[in-house]
């Protein structure tokens, strides 16, 4: 049965490839900590942990982001209505990998890239949609009828904004004073705010 909506679609998000890097060298995180020598295992802790901060900032901005590369596929369950733009979630988007969808006889299909655009701002949102005179094609009805492969987060740290990586600072700073008694995945109220504050430029918006 061919399908297409006017119903915004529901997103869903998997993860293909994880980042390999942190926005933080090791070498500026121990420095951070005041911790320019170390052993082995320490450096490996200190790597975890930033590691680890670096994936409670990108959880504290709202919408979650994307610091360092990674590949994501956004699976929908039809295309938006007509020509109608899909924004792809954990800005900054670098690239689109493939558009695949099963088409109304139930063939997965590659999306001809001639047929649409993509808007890649530095910190917002990405975009795709329909290039002129085009629209989105029609589907087959299941749950992960279209789905769109692409590449997230900056292509360097070198680009990362300046907030992103004192905020990350700021809660390595915490994991590493509270080795023992941490809790992954929540921070005391204090160190919270503080990443917040820092972080806040960075919603939507506000932030390029």
């Amino acid at each position: 049965m061919p399908h297409n909506s006017n119903q915004t679609p529901q997103l869903r998000m998997k993860l293909v490839t994880a980042t390999t890097a942190a926005p933080l060298t090791l070498t500026e995180a121990k420095l951070h900590l005041r911790s320019s020598t170390g052993s082995n295992a320490e450096d490996s802790d200190n790597t975890i942990k930033l590691n680890a901060a670096a994936e409670l900032a990108e959880r504290i901005i709202p919408g979650h982001r994307q610091f360092m590369p990674a590949t994501y596929e956004l699976v929908l369950p039809h295309f938006p209505f007509d020509t109608e733009m899909i924004e792809l979630p954990r800005p900054p988007a670098q690239s689109i990998t493939t558009i695949k969808y099963y088409n109304t006889t139930g063939a997965l299909t590659t999306l001809d890239s001639a047929r649409y655009q993509s808007y890649f701002p530095t910190h917002g949102k990405a975009t795709v949609e329909p290039v002129f005179s085009k629209t989105w094609p029609a589907t087959r009805q299941r749950q992960d009828a279209v789905t769109i492969r692409y590449i997230a987060g900056y292509a360097t740290a070198a680009k990362v904004p300046f907030v992103a990586k004192a905020a990350v600072a700021l809660i390595l700073g915490h994991l590493h004073e509270n080795r023992e008694d941490v809790h992954i995945g929540a921070l005391p109220h204090k160190v919270q705010m503080g990443a917040e504050s820092l972080l806040r430029s960075l919603d939507y918006g506000f932030y390029g």
